[in-house]
């Protein structure tokens, strides 16, 4: 069998488009469901945003810089390695950042509260 060269390969594209409807349906559904609880529907949305907000932000950034990119040697131009490199470490400075806090709220709480479980 003879290799093709990667240009007259067809990519399935009907794949992609199936797994981008299963996130935005399954989104949809989740935030219906959220939406539904005994909450505040403002406590929620400002919630909501709050979460979003910074997600969004890097990943705009990193499409942004990427969009720019003309040439393979683009993607080692300083914009894009910082927005590469913030796109790797956000989650990690996130996951940090919450578990200071559920440390400070654990230390907070009084002693055998439902707050330190």
């Amino acid at each position: 069998m003879a290799l093709r060269p990667l240009t007259t390969v067809a990519l399935p594209r009907t794949s992609v488009l199936r797994r981008l409807l299963l996130a935005a349906v399954l989104g949809g559904v989740l935030v219906l469901v959220l939406s539904l609880l005994p909450d505040h529907w403002l406590t929620f949305a400002w919630v909501s945003v709050l979460g979003m907000a910074p997600v969004m932000a890097v990943y705009v950034n990193a499409g942004t810089r990427l969009g720019e990119v003309s040439a393979p040697a683009g993607l080692l131009s300083p914009p894009v390695l910082g927005s590469l490199v913030v796109l790797g470490v956000f989650p990690l400075l996130a996951k940090r950042g919450l578990e200071a806090c559920r440390r400070r709220r654990a230390q907070k709480a009084p002693r055998g509260s439902i707050e330190t479980l």
